[in-house]
This record gives C-alpha cells, sequence and structure tokens, in this order.
C-alpha cells in the first residue's frame, strides 16, 4: 500500500459501485477497505461497507497462499457493498520469461524485438489473464462480475518507454474487459502515473495511440477507466484528493491509512444511469452511390459521455437482414460519423449507435437509420425499345430512354417495401407506370419545366414482399430511366 512519506506503494486497491452509507469516519460518505498478503494472518477490518481483495502477492505472475485468499475473498463477499479484486502490473520490458509465449498466442504484434509496444500490449494481456485464470483456480465464481482494479506502482519494473508502458496497462485492460469483466479501474498516484506513463491521460491518449497504431488498436480506451487516488494519510485528505485525477477520468475512490490498514473513501455516489444515443445520419433513404454515411450523437446527465459503438446490417436485394456487423474502428470510437464503403446496389444498410459514458455505464442502442443503395438502369431487364444513353450528370453514368408504349424495365426476385424512380425530368418528358407483380402501384409524369438529373420520386409504399417490379413507358412522350431504389425499410 501507499503510505505518506515513503517511496513505494503496495497492493492497495479498492472497489466502487452501488455503495451504502456508512456511519465510518466520513459521515456523509461510504468508506471500505482493502487486504492481501500482509493481511494474512492478521484480523480483518470490521468496519466499512466494502473490500477488496489482491489476487497476485505484489508482481504479476506471483502465487499467494490459497487459504488467506480465500478467507479474504470470504470477508469481502460478507461486506454490505459489492466486493472487487485487483492485480499488480509491471512491464520489465522483455526481460521476463513471460515475454516468450508461444508464437501465435499474441494478440497484438510482437516480433523478435521484445521491447516493441505490441509486446508490452501483449505482456500485459498475459498478466490479466494469468490474474483471471488464478482467481478462477481460487474459486472466485464472482470475478466476471465485479470491478476489477489494476495496481500502477513504481515497486514495480518499469523497463520500457512511457508509451511501451502505457501499452503494457492498455493491454491488461483489453483482456478483463474482453473476458466479461465488467469495469476495470486504474489506481496509481500523480507523481507514480507520471512516471510510468509519462503522464497519459484523456487528452494525450490520441498521441498515444498513434505510437501503438502498427502494433495493435486499443479495444476499450485506457482513459475510459476509472481512477483510484492513492497517498493519503487522513480521510480528510483522501476527501481532497477526490478532485483529482490523473488521467482525467473520473475519480471514485481515495485511499487513507486508517490504523494499520488501508481504508478507501468512495468519493461520490457511483455513476449508474446510461446515457443516451441517436443517429443523427443517414438523413435520405436513398443513397446514389455505394458510399453511404452515418452520423450520431450521445448525451448523459452524469460524468458525461466518452465513446461511441456503431454497428450496421445489411441487405441484399433479394434476400433477408443479415446479422449485425462490428467493424472493429467503429467500436469505442470517440467519432461522430463514418462511411461505410462497397455497398451493392440494391442493398438497404440499417445503422445503430451507443454511447458510453466515464463511469463505464452504456446506453441502449439507438433506434435504426437505413438507406438504400439505388440500382443503375443497367441493372433492369429491358422488353421493348430501349436506347442505352451515357450521361455525365446521370446515376453512374448511363440513362435508358425509351418513346414506345409498353416499352419495360424489369428486376425480378426483388424483396422490396419501398420503391422510389431515379429518372431525368424535362420539358416534354413524357410518363411511365410502376407495377409491382401485377398491381399498377403508381404513374409517374417525368414532365418539368427545367431539366432535373437524377431526380428521386418516392412512390406509395406496400407491405414487405418478394416481387417483379416493372417500369412502363406509357408512350406520352420520351422517357429517361436513370434507376431504381428498392429498400426493404
Amino acid at each position: 500500500m501507499w503510505r505518506p512519506g515513503r517511496t513505494a506503494f503496495v497492493c492497495a486497491l479498492a472497489v466502487l459501485a452501488s455503495l451504502v452509507a456508512s456511519s465510518s469516519a466520513a459521515a456523509t460518505s461510504t468508506t471500505g477497505h482493502d487486504v492481501s498478503s500482509p493481511q494474512c494472518g492478521s484480523p480483518l477490518p470490521t468496519t466499512g461497507t466494502f473490500g477488496i481483495v489482491g489476487l497476485t502477492d505484489g508482481l504479476p505472475f506471483a502465487e499467494r497462499e490459497a487459504v488467506c485468499l480465500g478467507d479474504q475473498w470470504a470477508w469481502a463477499t460478507a461486506l454490505s457493498g459489492p466486493p472487487a479484486l485487483y492485480m499488480n502490473t509491471a512491464n520489465p520490458n522483455g526481460t521476463s520469461t513471460h515475454y516468450t509465449y508461444p508464437a501465435g498466442n499474441h494478440p497484438a504484434l510482437c516480433g523478435s524485438d521484445t521491447t516493441l509496444a505490441g509486446c508490452a500490449y501483449d505482456y500485459g494481456w498475459h498478466t490479466a489473464t494469468d490474474a483471471l485464470a488464478k482467481a478462477e483456480a481460487a474459486g472466485i465464481t464472482e470475478r466476471l462480475s465485479v470491478t476489477w482494479w489494476l495496481d500502477v506502482e513504481t515497486a514495480n519494473s518499469w523497463g520500457g518507454t512511457v508509451q511501451q508502458n502505457a501499452a503494457d496497462l492498455q493491454g491488461a485492460v483489453d483482456a478483463l474487459r474482453s473476458s466479461g469483466v465488467p469495469q476495470v479501474g486504474l489506481y496509481s498516484s500523480a507523481g507514480a502515473w507520471q512516471t510510468i506513463t509519462g503522464s497519459y491521460r484523456r487528452s494525450t491518449a490520441a498521441s498515444y495511440r498513434s505510437a501503438w497504431a502498427p502494433y495493435f488498436t486499443p479495444r476499450y480506451p485506457l482513459e475510459d477507466a476509472p481512477v483510484w487516488v492513492a497517498g493519503a494519510g487522513t480521510v480528510s485528505d483522501a476527501s481532497a484528493r477526490c478532485a483529482t485525477s490523473f488521467t482525467q477520468g473520473q475519480t471514485l475512490l481515495a485511499q487513507y491509512l486508517d490504523g494499520s490498514v488501508d481504508g478507501d473513501l468512495q468519493c461520490a455516489p457511483a455513476d449508474t444511469v446510461a446515457p443516451s444515443a441517436s443517429l443523427t445520419a443517414p438523413t435520405k433513404l436513398y443513397s446514389l452511390g455505394t458510399s453511404v454515411t452515418a452520423a450520431w450523437t450521445g448525451a448523459d446527465s452524469g460524468t458525461g459521455v466518452v465513446s461511441y459503438d456503431v454497428r450496421y446490417r445489411r441487405a441484399l436485394s433479394n434476400g433477408s437482414f443479415g446479422s449485425d456487423v462490428y467493424l472493429p474502428s467503429w467500436q469505442r470510437t470517440t467519432a461522430r460519423s463514418a462511411t461505410l464503403t462497397g455497398n451493392p446496389t440494391g442493398s438497404t444498410v440499417c445503422f445503430q449507435a451507443r454511447s458510453r459514458d466515464v463511469a463505464g455505464n452504456t446506453s441502449p442502442w439507438s433506434a435504426s437509420r437505413c438507406s438504400a443503395v439505388a440500382l443503375d438502369d443497367r441493372s433492369l431487364s429491358r422488353s421493348g425499345a430501349w436506347t442505352s444513353v451515357s450521361s455525365s450528370p446521370a446515376y453512374l453514368g448511363t440513362i435508358s430512354r425509351s418513346a414506345t408504349a409498353g416499352a419495360q424495365l424489369i428486376r425480378t426476385g426483388l424483396v422490396t417495401h419501398r420503391l422510389m424512380l431515379v429518372a431525368t425530368k424535362c420539358h416534354g418528358c413524357g410518363s411511365v407506370e410502376v407495377w409491382v407483380n401485377t398491381s399498377r402501384l403508381a404513374i409517374v409524369s417525368l414532365e418539368a419545366s427545367a431539366t432535373t438529373y437524377r431526380a428521386v420520386i418516392a412512390l406509395p409504399t406496400f407491405s414487405l414482399r418478394t416481387a417483379k417490379v416493372s417500369i412502363r413507358a406509357r408512350g406520352t412522350g420520351p422517357v429517361l430511366i436513370d434507376g431504381l431504389v428498392t429498400s426493404q425499410v
């Protein structure tokens, strides 16, 4: 544990989450304690409402005495607040045998040069998976439903650059969260954090990610992790430290000396209110191009929105929607828009977004926004007299022209709910009928006082069905058909 006047702090972490009020030294705040190997054989605290147990013995991969670990976990789970775990971290920068995991067993790029950021990420990942395995072996069945904290202290080995050391911590966070741990926090002091990570924080995180980019992409941004500040001597001092943060993230706990053991002050009630998210684009139900852009926004009444997840699903013109697709770069993103390229003509693509706040609360998925990529006129079969006309202003550069009554453009097997005609409107242009199977859906005049290319004309909607769609010239003048939008929403 960290103690005032000492240069090192050893194994001191605590949980936050939905803690009830306590009649401890902080009359209006909740307090608890953290324990680990130094408390083996000693009476455990009888005051406080929550507890956390150190899982490793001062160093990554270090074993703890099984009986003591079991007794301490039983103590923590018997308290009124939820228990939590912590693990020690370090980055020996290639000097540990744990850097030599078998090839193919690394989540990030790590070659023969073990001083690279990817290798540090892998080492952090493996320290976390080892801690998870130790928790499982100890019979801690709650390991995937409680908060974990990473003990970041100068007493352990930090041989890498600040970017590599931060990559190590990023690997540990990603491993725990990817395994199902709901929240992972960071325990340190401002001085130790500066020494180890070079002051990684929300305002500098982008530069670190840029340095990491050749090796890995973070799954759960480190700057989103809640903070526990070490180093206070009294509960009053701990309360003052609640206003500080070494990452600019939300400070949830402050540690202080409570007699011979570590006391932990909950800085504020846990933020358990989920934020909201909504899509602001696509704004049109159709797209005259194979790229579709989505945009989103979020709101939070508590700690503020810090990242978003975005997913999409797509249906081809003759099939049903596939499963949701989660592009890695669209998860935990701070971007507010993204473009999905390469959508086949005739497809319908729908997006959803959700937001996440500093405390780790995640909103429900937003309502969908969808857009359908128009079919080109060349995707329609012809019946009767039609001429293909090249036209640079036209959709995909061509138009089908006819002045013959009864000439048809046809597409069979469309799974559709909504149709829009893409055409050129002009003075003297004629009209067409649009048929769905054996029923006429609409008569559309293409007459206009001025020429308009790529005009999109919405037609009446109908129940989703598999259909043969035909566009029939009426012979009232020339018609120039540019394409057909077919949508399943």
